[in-house]
């Protein structure tokens, strides 16, 4: 009878290490997956930038032929609406509101906005560093000027796979930092006015 016993926790032994196994085998499997994804998309991502970055260079040059120095600017972000003029390089906005994120001031300075493609920030807070965002810019050109008529902004938050900080709050909390989300912002000159 306890030879019975006995075989009988030894299967339960054996199927409870077969479990963890799997378990174990599971979540490398589930990790590789986490962290080889972003990998297969980085490529796609940087070919897609340098497209951006060649579009952005052609524009720029379209807008130094224009030689324009004095113009207005009529700018909508979001809703947030707001007319800026531009004298030989100094720009003043009217009509600025608290909820303007960007407030861009100038063509020069929309291009230097979009100059911001691909950065990669860490985010920290007194836990470490476990988070990262990644920040896409994209511009749609004034075909006759070279000027951006359009700029969307896309920065999604998610878990900086690569660094000890992230791992550590995994396995101390057993759940991914709050680090999950996407946001997306719109810049739409509305209107581009000579004033020379």
């Amino acid at each position: 009878m306890l030879e019975i016993l006995h075989g009988r926790l030894r299967k339960h032994r054996l199927i409870a290490q077969q479990r963890q196994w799997k378990l174990l085998l599971t979540g490398i499997l589930l990790i590789g997956m986490l962290i080889g994804l972003p990998l297969a998309g980085s490529q796609l991502a940087a070919q897609e930038r340098a497209q951006r970055t060649q579009d952005r260079l052609a524009a720029e040059a379209l807008w130094a032929q224009t030689g324009l120095e004095r113009y207005t600017l009529t700018i909508d972000e979001n809703g947030c609406r707001y007319v800026t003029h531009v004298r030989g390089g100094m720009a003043a906005i009217d009509g600025l509101q608290l909820n303007c994120t960007f407030q861009v001031s100038s063509v020069k300075a929309m291009f230097e906005m979009l100059t911001l493609d691909g950065t990669v920030e860490r985010l920290c807070d007194t836990r470490g560093c476990p988070c990262e965002s990644l920040t896409s810019v994209r511009g749609i050109y004034d075909s006759q000027r070279g000027y951006p008529t359009q700029i969307i902004v896309d920065v999604d938050l998610h878990p900086a796979w690569v660094t000890a900080d992230l791992w550590k709050n995994l396995f101390a909390d057993l759940a991914l930092p709050p680090c999950l989300t996407h946001n997306v912002s719109t810049l739409r000159v509305v209107q581009l006015q000579s004033d020379q």
